[in-house]
């Protein structure tokens, strides 16, 4: 619905595959989506090719470095499955332009902590937008 609306251009950041699959909270993520699925998802349902991008920043290092969206979003994962460390350049870059990022975060991550979370804490007001079990969805904008 997001692109029948406002017809935005997607980007879609994965690292996929890793050799360790596993859950929970860590302090780095388990990979096992596939871009390429999510892509032909998103053709299917009328996005067109040219107005999605995928990156997998195992594959493409530095290839996030120039990613500016008006909305970051990450459900169930970064933040939920392991810190905000590796996205909080993307993360405050898009507040300090003036866009929003969505996060779920666990509870025990946000009760425990951290540098990252306090940037980003920092650069926007969070608002809770929904909550679950032992999430919180979280709405960040600029301060």
């Amino acid at each position: 619905f997001l692109w029948q609306d406002f017809r935005p251009h997607l980007t879609l950041i994965d690292i996929e595959e890793t050799p360790e699959q596993y859950h929970m909270f860590a302090d780095t993520g388990a990979g096992y989506a596939s871009l390429a699925a999510a892509r032909r998802l998103l053709e299917e349902n009328g996005v067109p090719p040219g107005g999605i991008t995928t990156i997998n920043p195992v594959n493409e290092p530095g290839a996030t470095d120039h990613v500016a969206p008006d909305l970051a979003i990450s459900l169930l994962s970064c933040g939920f499955h392991y810190p905000i460390d590796d996205y909080l350049d993307l993360f405050l870059g898009t507040l300090d332009r003036g866009g929003a990022v969505v996060l779920d975060l666990r509870n025990r991550y946000r009760a425990r902590g951290s540098a990252a979370l306090d940037a980003l804490f920092g650069a926007g007001t969070p608002d809770v937008i929904a909550e679950a079990g032992r999430h919180q969805r979280i709405l960040l904008t600029r301060t």
